[in-house]
């Protein structure tokens, strides 16, 4: 296995779906191995930044360490021999870190898979969870609630006081490894709580705009 890789697999499978989160980094990969469901749910590290495909040669992506842990774990190879058949997983989730850097790791690993395997996005198995950016908690509030953006949380906390509550506190989240197992199952692992979004090969090319764009 490449040393930038970790892989947490299920240990064994329910009836439920089988699902593979990949994820950015180690510390990332530890939180959700710790917080996930072992029996329905696999966990696969990216170290580093993933390879934008759009300024790499086929040479390069093919050999690329990280894209080929992806295609070795979802084991049913990629481009002409893709085998939707084979494919490991039922769905396929991204979760990445919900400030810009995660939100652009996002955005090359959805064009990765759209050179790789793009019948994969077709089928509708592959996802991105969204993580969320800030933690509020309220002297009221039994549970913290999470916003996903700034504008988010300014919506939620003036909600929050035209309720009347008080001692209202916001966290930023700098990465999902800071939240403890029981958060990080309820926002993003659990298929019932967490907020995710199901990825359309249309979303790759608005991805490959947007990183244009910026020069990304």
């Amino acid at each position: 296995m490449p040393a930038n890789t970790f892989t947490e697999c299920a240990t064994s499978y329910g009836e439920g779906p089988r699902e593979l989160f990949i994820v950015e980094g180690i510390s990332a990969a530890n939180a959700a191995a710790v917080a996930r469901d072992p029996h329905s749910q696999a966990i696969l590290a990216v170290q580093g930044k993933p390879m934008n495909v759009e300024r790499a040669s086929d040479k390069e992506i093919l050999t690329n360490d990280k894209l080929r842990s992806i295609v070795r774990t979802i084991g049913a190879w990629c481009g002409d021999a893709f085998d939707l058949d084979s494919v490991q997983y039922d769905r396929v989730l991204i979760l990445t870190d919900g400030d810009a850097d995660g939100i652009h790791a996002g955005a090359l690993l959805l064009l990765a898979f759209d050179y790789l395997m793009p019948e994969l996005i077709s089928s509708g198995r592959l996802e991105r969870v969204r993580a969320p950016l800030f933690a509020i908690d309220a002297d009221q509030l039994e549970d913290v609630i999470y916003a996903y953006s700034a504008p988010h949380r300014d919506k939620l906390i003036a909600k929050m006081h035209d309720h009347g509550l008080t001692g209202i506190d916001r966290d930023y989240l700098k990465s999902i490894a800071g939240l403890n197992a029981s958060e990080l199952w309820r926002v993003c692992l659990d298929p019932e709580t967490r907020v995710s979004q199901q990825l359309t090969r249309e979303d790759a090319t608005d991805a490959r705009k947007t990183l244009k764009n910026f020069g990304r």
